[in-house]
């Protein structure tokens, strides 16, 4: 049912319709990947590739062996400049593929072309968790109950009650604070 009515996307509603039948199919067939694959191809041509992805991603989750579901999602991914994961979906898609298949080829491009992105996104997410775990080291990382978050000249109290700013500094501690 989506193949007869994704052809008809720029028909008015037929968006609608294909997404209720793809809903209907899988609600009818819910361990079935192609419907999932159908959709992921559907819903760039709607623009929405995150919608896109989430169903690939179910479909790669219920059948981890397809071929077109990997080359399908390094095809998004790419869309949406993951270029590493990407590369990762089209090396995955290449183990998948027969010796003999002539999709070889092109799965072959696809990963020659994107080893260049996928590497030097892959040196910065190397870089960007290096500086995390330095931060963290250094307790730079998120702050803890025992820090504060603003600068201590930034919190002010226009009329603070008696003994605040005592009690902020330490002193009078050993006082009975309790009220009268």
């Amino acid at each position: 049912i989506v193949a007869v009515y994704s052809p008809l996307l720029d028909a008015g509603s037929a968006d609608e319709w294909t997404h209720a039948s793809a809903v209907q199919a899988i609600q009818t067939d819910p361990i079935a990947p192609g419907v999932r694959l159908s959709l992921a191809g559907l819903y760039p041509q709607l623009n929405q590739p995150v919608q896109a992805r989430r169903f690939i991603e179910q479909a790669i989750e219920l059948k981890p062996d397809c071929v077109n579901s990997y080359f399908n999602y390094g095809d998004i991914l790419e869309v949406q400049q993951e270029y590493y994961l990407a590369y990762q979906s089209y090396l995955r898609t290449r183990e998948l593929l027969p010796q003999d298949s002539p999709d070889r080829e092109v799965v072959q491009a696809k990963i020659d072309e994107l080893r260049p992105q996928a590497e030097e996104q892959f040196q910065q997410m190397q870089a960007e968790a290096q500086a995390a775990q330095e931060a963290a080291q250094q307790g730079q990382g998120i702050p803890s109950p025992e820090q504060p978050t603003l600068p201590e000249d930034e919190v002010q109290l226009e009329n603070p009650p008696e003994g605040f700013n005592e009690i902020l500094e330490g002193e009078g501690a050993g006082e009975n604070t309790q009220p009268n």
